[in-house]
């Protein structure tokens, strides 16, 4: 059943990102990486828990939106603040500052994220997380410094906007039940990651973040190749049924 594909599915991203983000917490690093990264690491902190609250509601009830009369919400939202709080008491362990503002930062990101999915449901809400995590690191982070070197740079240009092209195209399919034989299938799936990334880029500008010409070129060959690689799959799958 779609309903245990996705559930399942949710459960092992869930599995996943958790432990991760829980070591990267507790990795000793130095202010002057944070300085260099461009970002807060309160900022980092909001993002970090904002795919965490957001992955644990799916997890849990991946077609429905917040209704904040259940008690799993209040439940996902203690065990977040427990957690949070715990994670900011072990880093003195760590060699790293327990910071208040850290912990706020983390309940900040636990309660936007349930108000977001209050009014969205699974592919909007992917949707409209991924527009937020791409606005905020190319447009709050120097790429070339906090991504190390120009390879992961361009992993996380490739990664990200094919990822967003993948996501739109779910999210459209099922707006305006458009099929892929139609030619306005291929404008609308190209044609929008293409523009969120031209609006990315001059956002970026604006905010006085270096113009890099192998960005746009890996953000575009990205969109196309999810594009392409939607289309097949679907001619694939329906040519076996």
């Amino acid at each position: 059943m779609p309903l245990m594909r996705r559930h399942k599915f949710m459960l092992v991203v869930l599995g996943l990102y958790w432990p991760a983000i829980f070591v990267a917490t507790h990795i000793p690093i130095s202010g002057d990486f944070v300085q260099k990264a461009g970002m807060s690491d309160k900022t980092m902190h909001f993002l970090a828990y904002l795919a965490l609250v957001s992955i644990a509601w799916f997890a849990v009830s991946p077609f429905e939106k917040v209704n904040w009369k259940k008690s799993k919400v209040w439940i996902i939202l203690a065990a977040i603040v427990w957690y949070g709080a715990f994670d900011e008491w072990l880093q003195k362990f760590v060699g790293r500052q327990p910071e208040m503002l850290d912990f706020f930062a983390d309940i900040s990101a636990a309660f936007t994220a349930l108000v977001i999915l209050t009014f969205l449901t699974f592919w909007p809400a992917v949707l409209t997380l991924t527009t937020f995590f791409i606005f905020s690191i190319t447009c709050l982070t120097r790429p070339n410094i906090a991504f190390m070197n120009e390879y992961t740079n361009s992993a996380f240009y490739f990664l990200s906007y094919a990822f967003f092209t993948l996501v739109w195209i779910q999210s459209s399919e099922r707006i305006w039940n458009i099929k892929k034989s139609q030619a306005k299938w291929f404008i609308s799936s190209i044609g929008i990651p293409a523009a969120a990334m031209t609006a990315m880029t001059l956002i970026s500008l604006a905010f006085g973040k270096d113009f890099w010409l192998l960005n746009i070129i890996t953000a575009a060959s990205a969109i196309i190749a999810a594009t392409a690689t939607s289309y097949i799959i679907t001619k694939i799958v329906n040519k076996k049924q």
